[in-house]
């Protein structure tokens, strides 16, 4: 019961400056922005043909930014026995990139970016990813509404918070 006090006491406290960055008041206005209908009628004596140029350059601004493709390489620097390793760990990272579909994450947090200015990407273990006895790295995005920090230094650094709650919706 103590845990579940500090837990519920923390999750506040993580909402409490949440609320309070400047940012997030705009959240709400920016996620209607970029989900308005495109089917808006028009005035009397007016063309029918518009579009939302906001939602237009924040689905350019995503493609153009996620469209790239993972060309890193692992190089032995100094000891060159090493260049088979590096070899097969750089075959290894194109695999994994493929196989667990990396860009629809980035994607996803390019997304979360757009709309409201900064994302989080989680890497876990997932150890059914692709079949029952077959683990991978499962890379999700989350949009900082799902993400809060608990007991931040005075300077506000993320990486120093005491905890940090992330909020993910499961399964029944």
């Amino acid at each position: 019961s103590a845990v579940h006090g500090w837990c519920l006491e923390a999750e506040q406290e993580g909402s409490a400056w949440l609320k309070a960055q400047r940012p997030s008041l705009g959240w709400e206005r920016a996620l209607q922005v970029l989900s308005a209908d495109e089917d808006s009628p028009a005035a009397d004596g007016l063309s029918s043909c518009n579009y939302n140029k906001t939602k237009r350059d924040a689905r350019e601004l995503v493609a153009g930014l996620s469209n790239f493709r993972n060309e890193g390489e692992f190089a032995p620097v100094w000891n060159n026995t090493l260049y088979d390793a590096a070899h097969t760990l750089t075959n290894l990272d194109r695999n994994w990139y493929r196989e667990c579909k990396a860009a629809d994450a980035h994607r996803a947090a390019l997304q979360y970016g757009i709309a409201t200015g900064t994302a989080y990407l989680l890497q876990t273990w997932d150890k059914y990813y692709h079949s029952q006895q077959r683990g991978d790295i499962r890379l999700a995005a989350y949009s900082p509404q799902d993400v809060t920090f608990v007991q931040l230094p005075k300077n506000h650094d993320i990486q120093r918070a005491y905890a940090v709650i992330i909020r993910e919706e499961l399964p029944i």
